[in-house]
C-alpha cells in the first residue's frame, strides 16, 4: 500500500492525461497540416509520458524521506512507512526513469533529452533537502515542473518543430503550448504557497525557512493572494482575448469552470483562518487547474479546426 501512495497516483494521472491530451490533439494534429513528421512514435510517447511520472513519483519518494519528521507532526506519514523501505523505492523510480530517458533519446536522436533526467532528479531532490524549506525559492521549482510537463513534449520533439517553423499555424501551436505552461506555472505558485500555509505547525517545529515561517501567516496570506490575482488576471485576459472570436458558449464554460472558481479561491483564502481551509483551498486550485487544462484543449479545436 505504501509503494502506491507515496506517488500520489491521482497527480501521476493528472501529468500522463496532460502530455497525452495535449500531443494528440494539440501538437500531433498540427504537425499533420504542416505535413511534419513527428519524432514520437506511439510507443516512444507512453515511454515519455511513463518517465515524466516516474520523475514526478521520484520527487514524491525523497520528499517523504527527508521530511519524515514534519510529517509526523502533520500527521501525513503514509501508512506503511519505513525509511529503508522508502530509499530503495526511491532507486527504483531514479534508475529505471534514467534507463527509459536514454532508449527514447537514443531513438530520437536527441541526446540533450538524456540531460533533462539527472537534472530533474537532482533538482528535485534539491528541492525537499534545500529549497522547499526557503520561502519562495521551493515554490518556483515546483511551479517550473508544472510549466515543464507539456513543455517536455515540446523538448522531446524539438528537432519536428524547426521544420514546422514555416507553417501558418506555427505561432498559433506556440501560443497554445505556452498558454499551457503559463496557466500551470501561475496556479502552481498560487496552490504551493497555501499548501505552506497549510503546513505551517509541522514546518516550524522542524525548522523549515517557508514563507508562512519566515514572513507569518498573515504575509504570506498576502503572497498566496498576490500570485491567485495574477492568475485570475491572466484568466481575464485570456478570456477577453478569444471571447470576440470564439463561440460565446466556450467563453461562458471558461467563466464557469475556471474564472468563477478561482474568484470563490480567493474569497474563501481572505477568510481562512484553519489548516482545514487551506487544505480545502489547495485542492479547489487543483481541480482548477485541471478544468483550465479541460477547457484549453476545447478552445484550441474550436480555433484551429480549420487549420488542423
Amino acid at each position: 500500500m505504501y509503494y502506491i501512495k507515496s506517488i500520489r497516483p491521482l497527480n501521476l494521472l493528472i501529468v500522463a492525461a496532460t502530455q497525452i491530451l495535449i500531443y494528440y490533439l494539440v501538437i500531433l494534429p498540427s504537425f499533420d497540416y504542416a505535413s511534419v513528421n513527428s519524432l514520437l512514435s506511439p510507443l516512444l510517447l507512453l515511454l515519455l509520458v511513463l518517465d515524466t511520472m516516474l520523475i514526478a513519483a521520484s520527487g514524491y519518494v525523497i520528499n517523504d524521506i527527508i521530511d519524515e519528521e514534519s510529517d509526523i507532526i502533520n500527521n501525513k506519514l503514509k501508512k506503511g512507512y519505513e525509511k529503508r523501505k522508502a530509499k530503495i523505492w526511491y532507486a527504483i523510480l531514479v534508475i529505471s526513469s534514467f534507463l527509459i530517458t536514454i532508449f527514447i533519446a537514443y531513438k530520437i536522436d536527441n541526446l540533450a533529452l538524456s540531460i533533462i533526467n539527472p537534472i530533474a532528479i537532482l533538482l528535485l531532490y534539491l528541492y525537499s533537502k534545500v529549497f522547499k524549506k526557503t520561502a519562495l525559492m521551493g515554490n518556483i521549482i515546483v511551479a517550473i515542473f508544472c510549466a515543464f510537463v507539456p513543455g517536455l513534449l515540446w523538448f522531446a520533439e524539438r528537432k519536428a518543430y524547426e521544420e514546422y517553423l514555416q507553417s501558418d499555424v506555427f505561432d498559433l501551436l506556440t501560443q497554445s503550448l505556452l498558454g499551457f505552461m503559463i496557466f500551470g506555472f501561475l496556479a502552481t505558485m498560487y496552490r504551493e504557497i497555501v499548501k505552506d500555509i497549510e503546513d505551517l505547525e509541522g514546518d516550524k517545529k522542524v525548522n523549515y525557512k517557508t514563507l508562512p515561517v519566515s514572513w507569518g501567516i498573515d504575509r504570506a496570506k498576502i503572497v498566496a493572494l498576490f500570485f491567485g490575482f495574477i492568475f485570475l488576471f491572466s484568466e481575464l485576459i485570456w478570456c477577453n482575448f478569444f471571447s470576440k472570436d470564439i463561440h460565446l458558449a466556450l467563453t461562458i464554460c471558461f467563466i464557469g469552470i475556471v474564472i468563477l472558481p478561482t474568484i470563490y479561491s480567493l474569497h474563501k483564502l481572505i477568510k481562512a483562518n484553519t489548516p482545514e481551509d487551506y487544505g480545502r483551498i489547495s485542492k479547489s486550485i487543483k481541480v482548477i487547474m485541471l478544468t483550465g487544462l479541460i477547457y484549453l484543449l476545447a478552445l484550441f479545436f474550436y480555433e484551429f479546426s480549420d487549420k488542423i
